[in-house]
Protein backbone atom coordinates (compact mmCIF):
# COMPACT_ATOMS: atom_id res chain seq x y z
CA UNK A 1 0.00 0.00 0.00
CA UNK A 2 1.48 3.16 -0.77
CA UNK A 3 -0.51 6.48 0.36
CA UNK A 4 1.06 8.90 -2.30
CA UNK A 5 0.89 6.79 -5.58
CA UNK A 6 -2.84 6.10 -5.09
CA UNK A 7 -3.34 10.13 -4.10
CA UNK A 8 -1.14 10.54 -7.62
CA UNK A 9 -3.11 8.01 -9.50
CA UNK A 10 -6.85 9.77 -8.39
CA UNK A 11 -5.50 13.32 -9.11
CA UNK A 12 -4.32 11.27 -12.77
CA UNK A 13 -8.37 9.59 -12.57
CA UNK A 14 -9.47 13.21 -11.98
CA UNK A 15 -7.72 15.22 -14.99
CA UNK A 16 -8.87 12.51 -17.13
CA UNK A 17 -12.56 13.03 -16.55
CA UNK A 18 -12.08 16.58 -16.87
CA UNK A 19 -10.41 15.85 -20.06
CA UNK A 20 -13.42 13.70 -21.59
CA UNK A 21 -15.61 16.97 -20.19
CA UNK A 22 -13.43 18.89 -22.02
CA UNK A 23 -13.73 17.03 -25.47
CA UNK A 24 -17.46 16.56 -25.17
CA UNK A 25 -18.10 20.39 -24.79
CA UNK A 26 -16.07 21.14 -27.82
CA UNK A 27 -18.22 18.44 -30.30
CA UNK A 28 -21.70 18.26 -28.41
CA UNK A 29 -23.86 20.83 -28.03
CA UNK A 30 -24.95 19.46 -24.62
CA UNK A 31 -23.95 21.33 -21.77
CA UNK A 32 -22.34 19.66 -18.53
CA UNK A 33 -23.73 20.58 -14.96
CA UNK A 34 -21.42 22.30 -13.17
CA UNK A 35 -22.47 21.10 -9.70
CA UNK A 36 -23.14 17.64 -10.89
CA UNK A 37 -20.03 17.29 -12.49
CA UNK A 38 -18.20 18.46 -9.01
CA UNK A 39 -20.02 15.35 -7.32
CA UNK A 40 -19.07 13.31 -10.39
CA UNK A 41 -14.69 14.85 -9.59
CA UNK A 42 -15.57 13.91 -6.19
CA UNK A 43 -16.76 10.11 -6.95
CA UNK A 44 -14.21 9.55 -9.40
CA UNK A 45 -11.15 10.92 -6.94
CA UNK A 46 -12.35 8.35 -4.25
CA UNK A 47 -13.00 5.88 -6.28
CA UNK A 48 -9.29 6.16 -8.16
CA UNK A 49 -7.81 6.15 -4.41
CA UNK A 50 -9.39 3.15 -3.47
CA UNK A 51 -9.13 1.39 -6.23
CA UNK A 52 -4.69 2.11 -6.02
CA UNK A 53 -4.94 1.83 -2.48
CA UNK A 54 -6.30 -1.67 -2.66
CA UNK A 55 -5.14 -2.75 -5.41
CA UNK A 56 -2.04 -5.19 -4.14
CA UNK A 57 -3.89 -6.34 -1.06
CA UNK A 58 -7.02 -7.12 -3.31
CA UNK A 59 -8.12 -10.66 -4.80
CA UNK A 60 -7.64 -11.14 -8.61
CA UNK A 61 -11.15 -10.50 -8.94
CA UNK A 62 -11.49 -7.44 -6.90
CA UNK A 63 -8.70 -6.31 -9.04
CA UNK A 64 -10.40 -7.26 -12.72
CA UNK A 65 -13.15 -5.30 -11.31
CA UNK A 66 -11.76 -2.65 -11.10
CA UNK A 67 -10.22 -2.86 -14.22
CA UNK A 68 -13.33 -3.20 -16.40
CA UNK A 69 -15.25 -0.79 -14.45
CA UNK A 70 -12.88 2.14 -14.53
CA UNK A 71 -14.28 3.46 -17.91
CA UNK A 72 -17.86 2.29 -17.87
CA UNK A 73 -17.73 4.43 -14.30
CA UNK A 74 -16.62 7.68 -16.27
CA UNK A 75 -19.28 6.85 -18.92
CA UNK A 76 -21.94 7.10 -15.85
CA UNK A 77 -20.36 10.22 -14.30
CA UNK A 78 -20.82 11.64 -17.66
CA UNK A 79 -24.14 10.96 -18.03
CA UNK A 80 -25.24 11.58 -14.73
CA UNK A 81 -23.36 15.27 -15.12
CA UNK A 82 -24.71 16.47 -18.65
CA UNK A 83 -28.11 17.58 -19.55
CA UNK A 84 -28.27 15.13 -22.16
CA UNK A 85 -26.26 11.93 -23.48
CA UNK A 86 -25.86 9.86 -26.41
CA UNK A 87 -24.09 6.49 -27.04
CA UNK A 88 -21.24 8.64 -29.55
CA UNK A 89 -20.85 10.75 -26.72
CA UNK A 90 -19.96 7.45 -24.26
CA UNK A 91 -17.95 5.87 -27.12
CA UNK A 92 -15.84 9.50 -27.59
CA UNK A 93 -15.07 9.13 -23.70
CA UNK A 94 -13.92 5.82 -23.88
CA UNK A 95 -11.37 6.85 -26.48
CA UNK A 96 -10.45 9.41 -24.89
CA UNK A 97 -9.76 7.00 -22.09
CA UNK A 98 -8.05 4.47 -23.98
CA UNK A 99 -6.06 7.57 -25.56
CA UNK A 100 -4.33 8.59 -22.21
CA UNK A 101 -3.74 5.27 -21.44
CA UNK A 102 -2.20 4.95 -25.34
CA UNK A 103 0.20 7.57 -24.25
CA UNK A 104 1.50 6.47 -20.95
CA UNK A 105 2.01 3.21 -22.31
CA UNK A 106 4.19 4.43 -25.09
CA UNK A 107 5.91 6.84 -22.22
CA UNK A 108 6.00 4.31 -19.57
CA UNK A 109 7.69 2.10 -22.51
CA UNK A 110 10.15 4.25 -23.48
CA UNK A 111 11.96 5.17 -19.92
CA UNK A 112 14.25 3.08 -18.35
CA UNK A 113 12.97 -0.49 -16.34
CA UNK A 114 15.00 0.56 -13.08
CA UNK A 115 13.23 3.61 -12.60
CA UNK A 116 9.70 2.73 -13.22
CA UNK A 117 9.99 -0.16 -11.07
CA UNK A 118 8.92 2.62 -8.37
CA UNK A 119 5.12 2.50 -8.16
CA UNK A 120 5.36 6.54 -7.17
CA UNK A 121 7.40 6.91 -9.85
CA UNK A 122 4.58 4.87 -12.47
CA UNK A 123 1.79 7.02 -10.67
CA UNK A 124 3.74 10.55 -11.29
CA UNK A 125 4.66 9.73 -15.08
CA UNK A 126 0.79 9.04 -15.71
CA UNK A 127 -0.03 12.30 -14.04
CA UNK A 128 2.70 14.12 -15.93
CA UNK A 129 1.23 12.21 -19.46
CA UNK A 130 -2.81 13.39 -18.18
CA UNK A 131 -1.53 17.10 -17.03
CA UNK A 132 0.55 17.69 -20.91
CA UNK A 133 -3.10 16.06 -22.45
CA UNK A 134 -5.24 18.17 -20.14
CA UNK A 135 -3.05 21.30 -21.58
CA UNK A 136 -3.71 20.65 -24.73
CA UNK A 137 -7.34 20.00 -24.31
CA UNK A 138 -7.92 23.33 -22.98
CA UNK A 139 -6.01 24.94 -25.94
CA UNK A 140 -8.09 23.36 -28.27
CA UNK A 141 -11.43 24.76 -26.07
CA UNK A 142 -10.00 27.91 -25.81
CA UNK A 143 -9.23 28.48 -29.95
CA UNK A 144 -12.38 27.07 -30.69
CA UNK A 145 -14.33 28.85 -28.59
CA UNK A 146 -12.44 31.97 -29.37
CA UNK A 147 -13.10 31.47 -33.06
CA UNK A 148 -16.46 30.26 -32.73
CA UNK A 149 -16.03 27.10 -34.96
CA UNK A 150 -18.97 25.06 -35.61
CA UNK A 151 -17.56 21.59 -34.28
CA UNK A 152 -20.82 20.54 -32.64
CA UNK A 153 -22.42 17.16 -33.35
CA UNK A 154 -19.10 16.11 -35.29
CA UNK A 155 -19.70 13.04 -33.28
CA UNK A 156 -22.94 12.23 -35.04
CA UNK A 157 -21.58 12.48 -38.33
CA UNK A 158 -18.82 9.60 -38.02
CA UNK A 159 -19.93 6.42 -38.22
CA UNK A 160 -20.58 4.30 -35.13
CA UNK A 161 -18.19 1.42 -36.99
CA UNK A 162 -15.42 3.61 -37.13
CA UNK A 163 -15.90 4.93 -33.32
CA UNK A 164 -15.71 1.02 -31.71
CA UNK A 165 -13.30 0.41 -34.65
CA UNK A 166 -10.57 3.52 -33.37
CA UNK A 167 -11.48 2.60 -29.55
CA UNK A 168 -10.66 -1.43 -30.32
CA UNK A 169 -7.44 -0.33 -32.04
CA UNK A 170 -6.50 2.18 -29.14
CA UNK A 171 -6.61 -0.36 -26.42
CA UNK A 172 -4.79 -3.41 -28.52
CA UNK A 173 -2.01 -0.29 -29.26
CA UNK A 174 -1.74 0.21 -25.74
CA UNK A 175 -1.93 -3.30 -24.44
CA UNK A 176 0.56 -4.25 -26.98
CA UNK A 177 3.22 -0.97 -26.06
CA UNK A 178 2.99 -2.28 -22.22
CA UNK A 179 3.54 -5.81 -23.27
CA UNK A 180 7.08 -5.14 -25.03
CA UNK A 181 7.74 -3.57 -21.88
CA UNK A 182 7.80 -6.43 -19.59
CA UNK A 183 10.69 -9.41 -21.01
CA UNK A 184 9.01 -11.90 -22.97
CA UNK A 185 11.61 -13.70 -24.52
CA UNK A 186 10.88 -16.35 -21.35
CA UNK A 187 7.27 -16.75 -21.56
CA UNK A 188 5.53 -18.32 -25.14
CA UNK A 189 2.46 -17.81 -24.45
CA UNK A 190 3.65 -14.05 -23.85
CA UNK A 191 4.90 -13.83 -27.31
CA UNK A 192 2.12 -15.57 -28.79
CA UNK A 193 -0.81 -13.12 -27.05
CA UNK A 194 1.52 -10.21 -28.94
CA UNK A 195 1.38 -11.80 -32.01
CA UNK A 196 -2.28 -12.51 -31.73
CA UNK A 197 -2.78 -8.92 -30.33
CA UNK A 198 -0.70 -7.04 -33.69
CA UNK A 199 -2.89 -9.32 -36.05
CA UNK A 200 -6.36 -8.58 -35.13
CA UNK A 201 -4.63 -4.84 -34.76
CA UNK A 202 -3.69 -4.67 -38.39
CA UNK A 203 -7.07 -6.14 -38.73
CA UNK A 204 -8.84 -2.94 -37.17
CA UNK A 205 -6.14 -0.50 -39.06
CA UNK A 206 -7.12 -1.86 -42.27
CA UNK A 207 -10.35 -1.72 -41.91
CA UNK A 208 -10.25 2.08 -40.97
CA UNK A 209 -8.42 2.92 -43.77
CA UNK A 210 -10.81 1.18 -45.93
CA UNK A 211 -13.44 2.85 -44.61
CA UNK A 212 -11.92 6.21 -44.91
CA UNK A 213 -10.94 5.76 -48.69
CA UNK A 214 -14.82 4.90 -49.24
CA UNK A 215 -15.20 7.92 -47.16
CA UNK A 216 -13.12 10.58 -49.36
CA UNK A 217 -14.20 8.92 -52.82
CA UNK A 218 -18.08 9.36 -51.60
CA UNK A 219 -17.14 12.97 -50.24
CA UNK A 220 -15.58 13.44 -54.04
CA UNK A 221 -18.86 12.47 -55.97
CA UNK A 222 -21.38 13.77 -53.49
CA UNK A 223 -19.34 17.42 -54.23
CA UNK A 224 -19.33 17.03 -57.95
CA UNK A 225 -22.96 16.15 -58.47
CA UNK A 226 -23.81 19.06 -55.98
CA UNK A 227 -21.74 21.65 -57.90
CA UNK A 228 -23.93 20.31 -60.84
CA UNK A 229 -27.35 20.34 -59.27
CA UNK A 230 -26.18 24.00 -58.34
CA UNK A 231 -25.43 24.42 -62.17
CA UNK A 232 -29.19 23.40 -62.58
CA UNK A 233 -30.28 25.55 -60.47
CA UNK A 234 -28.52 28.40 -62.07
CA UNK A 235 -29.32 27.53 -64.79
CA UNK A 236 -32.76 27.48 -64.30
CA UNK A 237 -33.07 31.05 -62.69
CA UNK A 238 -31.64 32.55 -65.20
CA UNK A 239 -34.04 31.47 -67.57
CA UNK A 240 -36.82 32.14 -65.34
CA UNK A 241 -35.31 35.99 -65.46
CA UNK A 242 -35.57 36.09 -69.29
CA UNK A 243 -39.13 34.76 -69.28
CA UNK A 244 -39.65 37.54 -66.65
CA UNK A 245 -38.00 40.00 -68.73
CA UNK A 246 -39.90 39.23 -71.75
CA UNK A 247 -43.73 39.43 -70.09
CA UNK A 248 -42.34 42.82 -68.19
CA UNK A 249 -41.74 43.88 -72.14
CA UNK A 250 -44.73 42.68 -73.89
CA UNK A 251 -46.78 44.00 -70.67
CA UNK A 252 -45.01 47.39 -71.29
CA UNK A 253 -45.98 46.78 -75.23
CA UNK A 254 -49.73 46.55 -74.45
CA UNK A 255 -49.57 49.31 -72.53
CA UNK A 256 -48.71 51.23 -75.58
CA UNK A 257 -50.20 49.33 -78.13
CA UNK A 258 -53.58 51.16 -78.10
CA UNK A 259 -51.98 54.65 -78.90
CA UNK A 260 -50.14 53.23 -81.90
CA UNK A 261 -53.19 51.59 -83.24
CA UNK A 262 -54.73 55.00 -83.10
CA UNK A 263 -51.89 56.49 -85.04
CA UNK A 264 -52.31 54.00 -87.70
CA UNK A 265 -55.90 54.71 -87.80
CA UNK A 266 -55.39 58.42 -88.41
CA UNK A 267 -52.54 57.29 -91.31
CA UNK A 268 -54.68 54.85 -92.71
CA UNK A 269 -57.53 57.88 -92.44
CA UNK A 270 -55.23 60.29 -94.38
CA UNK A 271 -54.55 57.81 -97.08
CA UNK A 272 -51.06 57.91 -96.12
CA UNK A 273 -50.09 54.35 -96.97
CA UNK A 274 -45.97 54.45 -97.25
CA UNK A 275 -46.20 55.80 -94.05
CA UNK A 276 -48.17 53.58 -92.68
CA UNK A 277 -46.24 50.70 -93.89
CA UNK A 278 -43.17 51.81 -91.96
CA UNK A 279 -44.76 52.95 -88.85
CA UNK A 280 -45.69 48.76 -88.72
CA UNK A 281 -42.61 47.77 -89.60
CA UNK A 282 -41.29 50.10 -86.52
CA UNK A 283 -43.34 48.19 -84.29
CA UNK A 284 -43.15 45.18 -85.27
CA UNK A 285 -38.97 46.07 -84.72
CA UNK A 286 -40.16 46.95 -81.25
CA UNK A 287 -42.38 43.78 -80.50
CA UNK A 288 -40.95 41.36 -78.26
CA UNK A 289 -39.57 37.97 -79.25
CA UNK A 290 -41.48 35.37 -77.98
CA UNK A 291 -39.12 32.72 -79.27
CA UNK A 292 -36.12 31.32 -76.77
CA UNK A 293 -33.04 29.99 -78.27
CA UNK A 294 -34.41 26.76 -77.50
CA UNK A 295 -37.44 24.64 -77.95
CA UNK A 296 -36.99 21.16 -77.18
CA UNK A 297 -39.46 20.19 -75.09
CA UNK A 298 -38.33 20.46 -72.24
CA UNK A 299 -37.72 23.58 -70.27
CA UNK A 300 -35.00 22.10 -68.05
CA UNK A 301 -33.17 21.42 -71.26
CA UNK A 302 -33.66 24.57 -72.85
CA UNK A 303 -31.82 26.27 -69.78
CA UNK A 304 -28.55 24.16 -70.15
CA UNK A 305 -28.29 24.62 -73.87
CA UNK A 306 -28.79 27.97 -73.69
CA UNK A 307 -26.42 28.45 -71.17
CA UNK A 308 -23.99 26.61 -73.28
CA UNK A 309 -24.78 28.71 -76.17
CA UNK A 310 -24.65 32.27 -74.07
CA UNK A 311 -21.20 31.42 -72.16
CA UNK A 312 -19.16 30.77 -75.14
CA UNK A 313 -18.54 33.20 -77.80
CA UNK A 314 -17.15 30.77 -80.16
CA UNK A 315 -19.00 28.14 -79.97
CA UNK A 316 -22.55 27.19 -81.90
CA UNK A 317 -25.17 24.55 -80.35
CA UNK A 318 -27.86 23.53 -82.91
CA UNK A 319 -30.62 21.40 -81.65
CA UNK A 320 -32.45 18.59 -83.35
CA UNK A 321 -35.27 16.86 -82.06
CA UNK A 322 -37.50 16.57 -79.32
CA UNK A 323 -36.58 16.03 -75.40
CA UNK A 324 -39.52 14.50 -73.16
CA UNK A 325 -40.59 16.05 -69.71
CA UNK A 326 -41.03 12.90 -68.10
CA UNK A 327 -37.08 12.27 -67.41
CA UNK A 328 -36.43 13.26 -63.54
CA UNK A 329 -34.85 16.74 -63.84
CA UNK A 330 -31.65 15.84 -61.73
CA UNK A 331 -30.73 12.85 -64.00
CA UNK A 332 -31.61 14.90 -67.45
CA UNK A 333 -29.73 17.61 -65.73
CA UNK A 334 -26.45 15.18 -64.87
CA UNK A 335 -26.70 13.71 -68.45
CA UNK A 336 -27.26 16.88 -70.38
CA UNK A 337 -24.83 19.44 -68.39
CA UNK A 338 -21.80 16.92 -68.25
CA UNK A 339 -22.29 16.53 -71.90
CA UNK A 340 -22.08 19.78 -72.87
CA UNK A 341 -19.38 20.84 -70.35
CA UNK A 342 -17.82 18.13 -71.99
CA UNK A 343 -18.05 19.02 -75.71
CA UNK A 344 -17.58 23.15 -74.71
CA UNK A 345 -14.02 22.04 -73.18
CA UNK A 346 -12.88 20.54 -75.99
CA UNK A 347 -14.47 23.45 -78.48
CA UNK A 348 -12.44 26.24 -76.41
CA UNK A 349 -8.99 24.14 -77.11
CA UNK A 350 -9.87 24.38 -80.99
CA UNK A 351 -9.60 28.13 -83.42
CA UNK A 352 -12.43 29.59 -84.97
CA UNK A 353 -16.33 28.78 -84.18
CA UNK A 354 -17.37 25.45 -83.34
CA UNK A 355 -20.78 23.86 -83.52
CA UNK A 356 -21.97 21.28 -81.08
CA UNK A 357 -24.84 18.86 -82.75
CA UNK A 358 -27.35 17.73 -80.36
CA UNK A 359 -29.87 15.64 -81.10
CA UNK A 360 -33.02 14.17 -78.99
CA UNK A 361 -35.74 11.76 -79.51
CA UNK A 362 -38.12 9.85 -78.14
CA UNK A 363 -40.20 7.11 -79.13
CA UNK A 364 -41.88 4.09 -77.58
CA UNK A 365 -40.38 4.81 -74.16
CA UNK A 366 -37.06 4.96 -75.29
CA UNK A 367 -35.29 8.50 -75.04
CA UNK A 368 -32.36 8.72 -77.58
CA UNK A 369 -29.47 11.59 -76.76
CA UNK A 370 -26.61 12.18 -79.34
CA UNK A 371 -24.09 15.00 -78.93
CA UNK A 372 -20.97 15.81 -81.28
CA UNK A 373 -18.59 17.93 -80.65
CA UNK A 374 -14.88 18.44 -82.76
CA UNK A 375 -11.97 17.71 -81.21
CA UNK A 376 -8.50 18.61 -80.93
CA UNK A 377 -7.60 14.52 -80.83
CA UNK A 378 -6.68 12.66 -84.09
CA UNK A 379 -7.00 9.34 -82.51
CA UNK A 380 -9.73 6.58 -83.47
CA UNK A 381 -11.75 5.26 -80.31
CA UNK A 382 -14.39 3.63 -79.88
CA UNK A 383 -16.32 3.15 -76.17
CA UNK A 384 -12.97 4.28 -74.39
CA UNK A 385 -13.69 6.75 -71.69
CA UNK A 386 -11.38 9.90 -72.58
CA UNK A 387 -9.30 11.55 -69.94
CA UNK A 388 -10.06 14.81 -68.35
CA UNK A 389 -7.67 17.75 -69.19
CA UNK A 390 -8.56 19.50 -66.76
CA UNK A 391 -6.01 20.83 -64.34
CA UNK A 392 -7.80 19.42 -61.03
CA UNK A 393 -8.02 16.37 -62.04
CA UNK A 394 -9.09 14.88 -58.69
CA UNK A 395 -12.47 17.15 -58.62
CA UNK A 396 -13.10 16.13 -62.21
CA UNK A 397 -13.18 13.15 -64.44
CA UNK A 398 -16.44 12.17 -62.81
CA UNK A 399 -18.81 13.34 -66.38
CA UNK A 400 -18.93 10.65 -68.21
CA UNK A 401 -18.78 7.66 -65.09
CA UNK A 402 -21.82 10.05 -63.81
CA UNK A 403 -23.52 9.95 -67.25
CA UNK A 404 -22.96 5.92 -67.02
CA UNK A 405 -24.23 5.90 -63.60
CA UNK A 406 -27.65 7.59 -64.72
CA UNK A 407 -28.08 5.39 -68.18
CA UNK A 408 -27.54 2.28 -66.07
CA UNK A 409 -30.07 3.63 -63.38
CA UNK A 410 -32.89 3.87 -66.78
CA UNK A 411 -31.44 0.15 -68.06
CA UNK A 412 -30.31 2.09 -70.91
CA UNK A 413 -26.80 2.04 -73.13
CA UNK A 414 -24.34 4.44 -73.54
CA UNK A 415 -21.20 4.60 -76.55
CA UNK A 416 -18.70 7.08 -76.88
CA UNK A 417 -16.87 7.37 -80.72
CA UNK A 418 -13.86 9.32 -81.53
CA UNK A 419 -13.29 9.51 -85.10
CA UNK A 420 -11.85 12.03 -88.13
CA UNK A 421 -11.85 14.73 -85.33
CA UNK A 422 -15.23 14.55 -83.84
CA UNK A 423 -16.49 12.85 -80.53
CA UNK A 424 -19.97 11.11 -80.32
CA UNK A 425 -21.66 10.48 -77.20
CA UNK A 426 -24.78 8.44 -77.77
CA UNK A 427 -27.37 7.05 -75.08
CA UNK A 428 -30.22 5.59 -74.42
CA UNK A 429 -32.68 5.74 -71.35
CA UNK A 430 -35.54 3.60 -70.81
CA UNK A 431 -38.36 5.88 -69.81
CA UNK A 432 -41.60 3.86 -70.13
CA UNK A 433 -43.61 5.78 -67.24
CA UNK A 434 -43.49 9.09 -66.16
CA UNK A 435 -40.58 9.76 -63.52
CA UNK A 436 -42.02 12.60 -61.19
CA UNK A 437 -39.88 14.79 -58.92
CA UNK A 438 -40.21 15.57 -55.69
Amino acid sequence: MNVLSALLDSASATLVLCIEAIILNIVSEEKTIKSKFIIAILITAVFGFASEFYYDTSPTTIKLFFAFTSGFSSCFLMWFSRTNYKFSDALAILIVQEFCALIYSVTYAALPMHITESMCVRAACRLIVVSVIMIIALIIYCKVKAQNKKLKNILNIIPKHVYIFMLLSLFIESGVITMLSYDTSYSDGGIYFVRLLMFILTVINTVIIITLLISVVYQKYSDNLNQILRQQVDSQLRHYEKREKLNTEIRGFRHDFNNHVKCLESLLAMEKYSEADRYLQRISNMMPSGEFLFQTGNYIADAILTETQESFENINVKFDGFIPENIDNSDLCIVLSNAMNNAAEACCKLPGDNTISVFGNYQQGIFVLIVKNPTIQKVHLTDVMPNTSKSDKESHGFGLSNIQRVVKKYNGAMHTQLQDEIFTLSLTLTVNQPVFTS
